[in-house]
């Protein structure tokens, strides 16, 4: 066949052929798009975003995504800086708009010394179950009531971290009595500086629930270490190291990680705790000793499968 009769056959096949069909798309077929979907499954895309993407990007499209991004409902979990007041103006807004958040972290440069206007906000916020607060200018920080006045109105913390939140005085058990008595679900709770009556307190009233405690250091009155074996789901400990707390501690059953800060004997001069250890930190060793101080600490707890100490004469096997 010559390639002009060729061309002549596939001219009349083309000729008997249905048209072709242009495929289309979902959004062809039936018309809908993003801004026709239902409203949780928007929640759900912008949860993934950043609040500074919701509200410097998403809200600018159309009207209906700017009503999106003002939902109370749309983040649940917020990381807020503030370090001028245009970002304080911002992270306002948010805590204004947003009051069902669940998780808030707050990082704050100090703003005078008569405390920071975005802890008013805190009042708003319904549904909050962590909260997390540190200050750039460390020692430094604000007063602690500040703070305190827009905490105890909530009820349903689950987790409170002040680890990082530097204030000028220590927290006091008058200032904190409040705030356990409407959170009775607390499972964490991590202090900067505190009086030796709130470690009592929080082993007290939180003696059902308590799972991480956590205190960088305690002044005056020294705790009622005693309470520690009324924690039945304790499971992570950071502490400063005292004989008393450590003959408390070593009664414990259900501790997973210790940390034990200015340690000073080795452990095999003391009780080892009964519970089945994973992690153990002690910073630091002030002990001049060599391997024999880590394997005493695998002779004490064999499960523990992470052990640190802040000391540069020493160094850990390899086992």
């Amino acid at each position: 066949m010559s390639a002009a009769e060729a061309m002549e056959v596939d001219d009349n096949e083309t000729k008997d052929s249905p048209p072709l069909k242009r495929q289309r798309g979902p959004a062809e077929n039936d018309g809908k798009g993003i801004l026709d979907l239902p409203e949780e499954i928007l929640f759900k895309i912008f949860r993934q975003l950043g609040i500074t993407e919701l509200h410097g990007n998403v809200a600018l499209v159309c009207k209906k995504l700017l009503a999106v991004s003002r939902s109370p409902s749309v983040i649940k979990t917020a990381e807020l800086e503030v370090t001028d007041s245009k970002d304080l103006q911002f992270a306002k807004g948010v805590l204004e708009l947003h009051v069902n958040i669940v998780n808030l972290k707050i990082r704050l440069k100090m703003i005078g010394q008569k405390g920071h206007p975005l802890f008013e906000n805190l009042r708003n916020l319904r549904c909050l179950k962590s909260f997390e607060v540190n200050t750039c200018n460390r020692p430094f920080g604000f007063p602690a009531p500040t703070l305190m006045g827009g905490l105890i109105s909530l009820n349903s913390l689950q987790v409170i971290d002040l680890y990082d939140y530097m204030s000028h005085m220590p927290w006091t058990a008058g200032q904190l009595e409040p705030l356990f008595e409407n959170n009775k679900q607390l499972k964490t709770i991590r202090l900067s500086k505190v009086t030796g009556d709130v470690i009592t307190l929080i082993l007290s009233a939180m003696a059902s629930t308590l799972e991480d405690l956590a205190v960088l250091d305690y002044t005056k009155t020294p705790p009622d270490w005693s309470l520690l074996s009324q924690c039945s789901k304790l499971t992570s400990l950071n502490m400063s190291y005292s004989l008393d707390f450590w003959t408390a501690m070593s009664k414990m059953t259900t501790l997973k990680l210790l940390n034990v800060r200015f340690w000073c004997v080795m452990p095999n001069f003391l009780p080892a705790p009964k519970s089945d250890l994973l992690s153990l930190e002690l910073s630091p060793v002030h002990v001049n000793a060599d391997n024999t101080f880590f394997l005493n600490c695998w002779s004490l707890w064999p499960n523990v499968r992470t052990v640190k100490t802040i000391d540069s004469k020493m160094s850990c096997p390899v086992l």
